[in-house]
């Protein structure tokens, strides 16, 4: 984890980063001998960024925990809190929820300097009539900005998805969707109900009011102990952004092939070689390895489609019986044959330079 951080460091991010887990303290022992390289790390480097994770929400049970993150410089948290009813919670498999007060744990957390961000539902079985607006109402005392509350989902090879059909109240596969407004199984609760009442919570908690309200509240609680990361200005963050997504495209094209084709074209591609090269035929065939011999291809067409040996030149041969057998659809013949040329005598290899036939 900390090299990626030195790769996000030398690309030049500054600010928020989000470390990628269900539960970031699934397993404690390991994110406590984490967190104080990861400090180190940070001081190191200067703060330049604060984290982000999800986690259970009986975090709030180990201080040890608590103050390794704020050391760590995290500055949000995302917890699944789901409902404030226990019978809820106890059919959504929620022990941890269930353990202690859920106002207490979110204000414990937000005393260690980090922000709860949380995910609610309703469209449980024993939601009551009420539950709409308990949620506003808990969602509004919790102190929590960014509350996402979305409609129970049953998705494939899950508990509530093998337990609603064998009941007969599955209707359709999810959506991936539970903010849609759309149901895939019959709830107990009428369904036109469930959807209004969800839609009231939106307009409820994300009205002007009722919104800057919770986010004044939560900035009484949140005790930061520390700076904010450092940051760029807009415009080279745009310019980290794009130097990332390269990498990235760079890495997933490595992923695929570690092979790469250098093409020098001169002239226009015929017909036969556009096809080909749009069809990704030979674009992962060949690495570039510098100068060394230049194989001229008169007609890339040829290479794939018809008995078109490649000429002896430079000490490089063509192994024509394969040639013959080529045909377009047989790609791993065709990539065999480029990657088998032999090399010169110099040892650097060779490049293709494809151009139109006379």
């Amino acid at each position: 984890m900390l090299a990626e951080l030195d790769a996000l460091f030398r690309l030049g991010w500054r600010g928020m980063v989000f470390i990628v887990d269900d539960n970031f303290i699934g397993n404690k022992r390991n994110v406590k001998k984490l967190l104080p390289a990861l400090a180190d790390w940070s001081e190191r480097h200067g703060r330049p960024f604060s984290f982000i994770a999800e986690a259970s929400v009986n975090l709030a049970e180990d201080e040890e925990l608590l103050d390794g993150m704020r050391r760590a410089h995290f500055r949000r948290v995302f917890l699944g809190i789901e409902t404030p009813v226990k019978a809820s919670l106890k059919e959504a498999q929620k022990g941890q929820n269930m353990r202690r007060n859920l106002l207490d744990s979110v204000k414990k957390i937000q005393s260690y300097g980090m922000e709860v961000m949380a995910g609610f539902i309703v469209g449980f079985d024993n939601d009551p009539d009420d539950i709409f607006e308990r949620q506003i109402e808990f969602i509004r005392e919790i102190a929590i900005p960014l509350a996402m509350v979305g409609l129970l989902k049953a998705l494939p090879d899950t508990q509530l998805w093998r337990r609603l059909e064998r009941e007969g109240r599955l209707l359709l596969e999810s959506t991936g969707n539970n903010t849609d407004c759309s149901l895939n199984f019959v709830p107990k609760m009428d369904a036109t109900r469930l959807i209004e009442g969800y839609k009231s919570i939106m307009r409820a908690i994300y009205s002007p009011g009722e919104y800057y309200q919770r986010a004044l509240d939560c900035l009484e609680r949140v005790v930061a102990t520390a700076p904010a990361a450092r940051r760029n200005g807009i415009a080279s963050d745009v310019v980290t952004l794009f130097r990332i997504a390269l990498t990235g495209l760079w890495l997933l094209i490595k992923k695929f092939d570690d092979l790469f084709l250098f093409f020098v074209i001169k002239g226009r591609f015929s017909a036969a070689a556009r096809m080909v090269v749009n069809r990704a035929i030979l674009l992962p065939a060949i690495k570039p390895l510098g100068n060394g011999v230049s194989v001229n291809i008169k007609d890339l067409g040829d290479l794939v489609n018809r008995e078109s040996p490649l000429a002896q030149k430079n000490g490089v041969c063509a192994n024509t019986d394969r040639m013959r057998r080529m045909r377009l659809e047989r790609r791993d013949e065709i990539l065999s044959f480029l990657r088998c040329q032999r090399r010169n005598k110099s040892g650097r290899g060779f490049h293709a330079t494809f151009i139109q036939s006379a």
